[in-house]
């Protein structure tokens, strides 16, 4: 007779089983209605342990977050760490995480995007880009080269140089529908990577050097269309999260 082996556990079961050590943490937790959220997270941690990123992709994670947030210096890095409790290898966990559930998501999730029938699709895209703009083509470039080879600020080149209104919003337009841009600019924003500059290009009489900071697919009805699936995975954390306090409760009252 065939040799059989006990089934195997599911991740909810297995973390409830770890989690019960601290039931204390966790009913403090459910006292201010974080509990659920909190198992969502390590959820998403066992999940991700199985996902990487490329040093490529790390590296232009981190450098967004500092841009977004004008940490241009160690010393800034430092307080804001200290002013969140946080290491900066913790920092640079948090910025990754996100974009690893998603990774995970596409990994065992099939990609269909909801796509209703609508005659402005792409047109209301929703797009955000860091703007620098000259009059004349050789400062352009000059700036151009500061910036990628000598790792200049674009926010301090923007407030220094910049010749349009962006220069009161330190160079930053939008999130705002892509169809509000020029053709010519929206053209270099639909074939743009994000965090990535542009070259110099022209514009009527201006030059401008552009990066995209985030692309949004359009709004149908008033929302942004979603990755579906991604949806579904979100449900399915909520899912675990509920049968992880479920079996949390049941070993409580065993134990009572």
């Amino acid at each position: 007779m065939g040799k059989t082996y006990p089934a195997k556990k599911s991740l909810a079961i297995l973390l409830a089983s770890k989690l019960k050590k601290n039931l204390d943490f966790l009913n403090l937790l459910a006292r201010y209605g974080l509990l659920e959220t909190f198992l969502v997270e390590v959820l998403k941690d066992e999940k991700n342990k199985e996902i990487s990123l490329s040093m490529e992709r790390q590296e232009a994670l981190f450098k967004d977050f500092k841009f977004k947030n004008e940490i241009d210096n160690p010393k800034k890095m430092e307080e804001y760490c200290k002013s969140h409790l946080l290491s900066e290898n913790d920092l640079k966990y948090l910025i990754e995480k996100e974009e690893k559930s998603k990774n995970y998501c596409n990994k065992y999730f099939s990609r269909d995007i909801e796509t209703k029938s609508c005659s402005q699709k792409n047109k209301e895209d929703i797009v955000s880009y860091s703007l620098l703009r000259v009059s004349e083509e050789g400062l352009a470039n000059e700036l151009y080269l500061q910036l990628t080879e000598e790792n200049a600020n674009l926010k301090e080149l923007i407030n220094k140089y910049s010749e349009g209104p962006e220069k009161k919003s330190n160079g930053i337009i939008g999130p705002s529908p892509i169809s509000k841009s020029h053709p010519i600019l929206v053209k270099q924003l639909r074939s743009a990577e994000q965090g990535k500059l542009l070259k110099p290009f022209k514009i009527e009489n201006w030059w401008l050097i552009v990066r995209l900071e985030s692309f949004a697919l359009a709004p149908i009805d008033g929302f942004i269309v979603e990755n579906k699936n991604y949806e579904i995975y979100k449900n399915g954390l909520l899912n675990e999260a509920s049968e992880i306090c479920l079996s949390l409760k049941n070993n409580a009252n065993d134990e009572s």
